[in-house]
């Protein structure tokens, strides 16, 4: 929605006032004609009485009276019908009343129009010159109108009791002993042997299905089109295995070197690349906007992006036949995007060869997290132990997207879980109605008990991994690098942003204490004006 000006918004506050004082004028003339019809059926009963008495006398009178009557005596009884000056001049005073009322004159357009509007006010003296939205609300409407702002759109502290914190800290334990027992840490599997948890294998099943029928549905569209490289399968997919195989057939790209040998320049240990880690070292393969922008980039210059240890590498493949497809520049961009998209479904579950041996294989990087390849820089009381380093040994430990997707299942629980007993407190301990709690927003003491269950889940995620990292010290002697390893391999990656979110809430709501949250309101107008403008 476009904003108003301050001007613009005068202007048509103006134009509302003027509108209202039609209204204004209306609803006093249909007051009066229903106070008037009122007195007319009051006189009418009273003149009706009065006649029927008159007729009962005249009756009584005519009897035994003579019939003929005189013209003076005709001019008598019309000089009491006829009505008297002051009869008349009482006439026209009512006739004034009703005069008709002033109208603006309809115009083909809206300039016109606002002409006319100007043209009724100026005609009836209305004061154009103060604040319309002020004039156009009771004082009382104006008070109503500034306490419901503050409640919906005014930062205001947490007024939490010890029912609430007891809540929140119930939702985090739940959601944290789900983390601890049915996700667990990420961890290799090798021919089939998978130790891990419930709900990293539930989310590989679904990956692998997704992957399936995503792959059958590219297989159909090019059955159909007859857009496919030679030696197209005869038959769709049936397997995660052949739906991994024929994704990578189809979606070959310039930037999926599996081992740094293969690219081209290269010095000798410049980048330990592997079929474990290449995911995570070429940009492209990243599922966000920057693995989209690196992986067009690379197709256009036929290279690939690197980031590892902290060190940006471009380099191009040996043997490398790629051609990116398209007639033009803006074909080429969107044969780019769905080759990217088909490439990534290809790499999701790790690849073909993986998928057969009955491995893990290695999947895609978690969004957002190329970050940590900048991070190289030693680590307190190592020689050469980064956090880059660290991140990749996470990732080759199976720390991909599949098990991010599975750790954000109890961090949905725990949104879901610590709403659901606000507003069952809301309901049974404060007496309020359902549509009264849908209507609720920007409730400090709900983002209070969030920030207070995440931080409880937080609490026993960390715990867990640091009992992890323990264990794995005293296998190993105290080896710093498989500690580290093994404590950020059981953190849940999903955990930490929505808390650090509900923190930063926190903290703006303490700083903002009595100011107002403009975005919200400002968003809020816009839907209003929205729903407005579609009736």
């Amino acid at each position: 929605m476009d904003k108003f000006s301050e001007d613009e918004l005068r202007k048509y506050g103006n134009l509302e006032k003027i509108q209202q004082h039609q209204e204004e004028n209306l609803a006093q003339r249909v007051q009066m004609a229903h106070g008037a019809v009122k007195d007319l059926k009051q006189q009418q009963h009273d003149q009706s009485d009065s006649l029927d008495a008159l007729i009962v006398q005249a009756e009584n009178l005519m009897t035994g009276i003579k019939t003929t009557v005189t013209d003076n005596e005709v001019d008598t009884m019309k000089s009491y019908v006829d009505l008297t000056t002051h009869e008349q001049a009482s006439v026209q005073k009512n006739m004034d009343a009703w005069s008709p009322l002033p109208t603006v004159v309809l115009s083909d357009n809206w300039d016109g129009f606002e002409k006319n509007l100007r043209t009724y006010a100026s005609a009836e003296q209305l004061d154009l010159s103060t604040d319309p939205l002020t004039d156009l609300l009771t004082p009382e409407e104006r008070e109503q109108i500034a306490v419901n702002i503050k409640k919906d759109f005014g930062y205001r502290k947490a007024h939490c009791d010890k029912y609430d914190y007891t809540l929140a800290t119930i939702s985090g334990v739940i959601s944290g002993l789900i983390d601890v027992f049915f996700v667990g840490g990420a961890m290799k599997t090798k021919n089939g042997d998978d130790n891990r948890k419930a709900l990293p294998k539930i989310t590989d099943s679904w990956f692998n299905h997704i992957i399936l029928k995503y792959a059958q549905m590219d297989y159909h569209l090019r059955q159909i089109s007859g857009q496919h490289i030679d030696n197209f399968p005869k038959q769709t997919p049936k397997t995660i295995e052949q739906g991994v195989h024929y994704l990578e057939m189809q979606y070959k790209v310039p930037y999926d070197a599996q081992y740094d040998k293969r690219l081209k320049g290269l010095k000798p240990g410049e980048m330990q690349m592997s079929a474990a880690n290449h995911h995570l070292f070429s940009l492209a393969h990243y599922p966000d906007l920057v693995g989209l922008v690196f992986s067009i980039l690379d197709q256009f210059l036929n290279t690939g992006s690197y980031l590892s240890n902290g060190q940006f590498i471009q380099a191009s493949m040996e043997n490398n036949q790629f051609k990116l497809h398209g007639s033009n520049f803006a074909a080429k961009i969107f044969c780019g995007f769905v080759n990217w998209m088909g490439h990534l479904a290809s790499d999701a579950v790790g690849s073909s060869g993986a998928v057969h041996k009955g491995n893990r294989g290695s999947g895609l990087p978690i969004p957002g997290t190329e970050i940590f390849q900048t991070l190289n820089f030693n680590l307190p009381g190592t020689d050469s132990l980064t956090l880059s380093k660290i991140a990749t040994k996470v990732f080759e430990q199976g720390y991909d997207a599949r098990h991010a997707a599975a750790t954000a299942i109890p961090v949905m629980i725990n949104e879901l879980l610590t709403r659901l007993l606000w507003a069952l407190k809301q309901y049974f301990y404060h007496h309020q109605t359902v549509p009264e709690i849908t209507k609720l927003r920007n409730v400090p003491e709900l983002s209070r008990m969030l920030l207070c269950s995440y931080g409880v889940f937080a609490g026993l995620d960390i715990g867990d991994a640091t009992a992890h990292g323990i264990n794995k010290g005293i296998e190993t002697g105290g080896n710093k690098a498989a500690i580290l390893v093994e404590t950020f391999s059981n953190l849940n990656v999903a955990l930490y942003p929505r808390l650090a979110l509900q923190g930063y809430k926190e903290v703006m709501s303490w700083y903002n204490n009595s100011h107002y949250n403009v975005e919200d309101f400002d968003h809020y107008l816009g839907q209003e004006w929205e729903s407005l403008v579609k009736v």
